[in-house]
């Protein structure tokens, strides 16, 4: 739920706003009949009741969702990080080739380095 909460809204206090509808706090009536009824799990997965998400986000058991509960469910998402989307990101890898052991040691270890840079990396 929280990563759908993402897609919609860029900042916490926006999606807030939209799941409060402005109020400070939401009950549990208003979580049951408006705010969960329009999330619909990803691939297939089995949706948590009404009754159990909210508990699961009424962190204070309060009886009711405050703005404070709901920034630490919109924090665990790990959605801070928003990346730049125009320009796709670059891998870059560096290996390190050692030559084949000869019966002479040279005196000091010889080593290459070759790096190469793929295309643009796809975000899952």
């Amino acid at each position: 739920w929280c990563t759908s909460l993402h897609e919609f809204h860029a900042k916490q206090a926006q999606a807030w706003k939209s799941v409060s509808d402005g109020k400070e706090e939401v009950d549990p009536s208003r979580w049951k009949d408006i705010v969960w009824p329009g999330f619909q799990p990803p691939d297939h997965f089995k949706k948590a009741s009404a009754a159990d998400s909210f508990a699961y986000l009424d962190s204070t058991n309060t009886g009711t969702i405050s703005e404070k509960d709901f920034g630490s469910i919109w924090d665990l998402c790990g959605n801070n990080y928003q990346p730049d989307m125009t320009t796709p990101p670059l891998i870059t890898t560096t290996t390190i080739e050692r030559p084949p052991a000869t019966s002479a040691a040279p005196s000091k270890p010889a080593t290459s380095l070759r790096s190469s840079t793929a295309g643009p990396a796809r975000l899952p």
